[in-house]
């Protein structure tokens, strides 16, 4: 049976704010997320990208929870809640490419 770590309030995590950066390709959009390993998505139209990476990296919070393997440190892509967040925030921050950032739990 897998035990999952308990963190003290002091450590605990809420939540992480992360970015999911899209792009063109060829015949569909794909979008991905520099700071959660392993989500590269694809989708028709740049929202069916984004949506499918925003629940990529859902997933991959929510099986690291489970395994008490938190993320924990943060970088340009990557923010790491340790109080509650006060709101969920989606939103662009304007470049040649489109980022979004979005809190989690999702």
């Amino acid at each position: 049976m897998l035990e999952v770590m308990q963190m003290d309030d002091q450590k605990r995590i809420y939540g992480y704010m992360f970015k999911v950066v899209s792009q063109k390709a060829e015949n569909s959009w794909v979008a991905f997320c520099p700071g959660v390993g392993g989500v590269y998505e694809e989708g028709n139209t740049q929202d069916d990208a984004i949506s499918n990476a925003y629940s990529a990296a859902c997933a991959i919070f929510e099986a690291r929870a489970a395994k008490g393997d938190w993320l924990v440190e943060e970088s340009e892509y990557l923010r790491v809640f340790r109080q509650p967040p006060n709101q969920t925030v989606i939103a662009s921050l304007g470049s040649t490419e489109q980022e979004y950032l979005a809190t989690v739990p999702c």
